[in-house]
Formats: structure tokens, C-alpha cells, sequence
């Protein structure tokens, strides 16, 4: 006699939780990318939300991805706006530490280093004086500095 093939039915209960599994590593995949993602949307959003105001005509994912700060008066005023909405700075352009955090945290998730970082890298701009600077120039010069001292610290943005 020959060596017989054993063939087990596949159940219901297999196709099943063959799918169920299948699909729990698709939605893993969805979220592991959607959360990756979700600052530099979130930064884009506030870019377009001041653009709509502004009007300045600069390209904002160019802005975002090159990290460019525009030199014309719409072009700061601008970025004093996007700073503002990411909470490194308060209505009067001034460094606010206590909606910087949030916002670092919100960048960099389970990373607490790199939030620590960028809060020592805002903290080092506490020193400069924007005083004698227009509203948009001061959001700008703070964008400036936080961009030095997180570029010396290592922080990747």
C-alpha cells in the first residue's frame, strides 16, 4: 500500500480567524503609519489655516519640508501665525513654555528625549531680546532661534 495523503477539512472556524488575523495586520499597518504622520499634517494645517489669512503665495510644503522661513512682511507674518498655532509662542509673540510642551509632545510621541530637546532648544531662545521687534519679526526670530539650538542639540524634526 502506498503512503496515504491525510487531508483535513478546513473549517469555518480557520477561514475566520485566518481573516480576523489578516485584517488586524492591515489596521496595525494603517495606524502605525496614520500616527507617524500626523504632525507634519497637523503642521501643514496650521501653515494653510495662516496662508488663508496671510495670503502670502509661498509654497507651504516647500516651507515645511525645507524648514524655509520667508523674509517678506506676509512671509513673516506667516510664520508668526504658524509659531503661534503650534504653541512655541503666545498672542503677543512671546515664548510660551506651557503650550510648547503639548505641542512637543505631540511631535515627537513616546519619544521623551527628543521632547526634552526641543524644550531645552526653546528654552536657550528665553535669552534673546525681540522687544524692540515688530509682532511677525518676533515670531520669526524665535523660529530662528529654537531651528539654531535644535539643529546644534541634534533634534530631527
Amino acid at each position: 500500500r502506498g503512503a496515504a495523503t491525510l487531508q483535513r477539512p478546513v473549517s469555518q472556524y480557520s477561514i475566520v480567524m485566518a481573516r480576523t488575523l489578516s485584517l488586524c495586520t492591515v489596521l496595525a499597518i494603517i495606524l502605525a503609519t496614520s500616527f507617524g504622520a500626523l504632525p507634519r499634517e497637523r503642521k501643514r494645517a496650521f501653515l494653510a489655516e495662516c496662508e488663508e489669512i496671510h495670503k502670502t503665495g509661498d509654497d507651504i510644503d516647500e516651507i515645511l519640508d525645507k524648514w524655509l522661513i520667508p523674509t517678506t512682511d506676509k512671509g513673516k507674518c506667516l510664520m508668526e501665525c504658524f509659531v503661534y498655532k503650534k504653541g512655541l509662542i503666545d498672542k503677543n509673540a512671546n515664548i510660551d513654555h506651557s503650550t510648547a510642551t503639548p505641542h512637543f509632545e505631540e511631535s515627537f510621541p513616546n519619544d521623551p528625549e527628543s521632547v526634552k530637546k526641543a524644550e531645552e532648544a526653546l528654552s536657550r531662545c528665553d535669552k534673546i531680546d525681540v522687544s524692540k521687534l515688530d509682532h511677525c519679526s518676533k515670531g520669526v526670530e524665535i523660529l530662528k532661534c529654537f531651528r539654531k539650538n535644535a539643529k546644534e542639540i541634534g533634534l530631527k524634526h
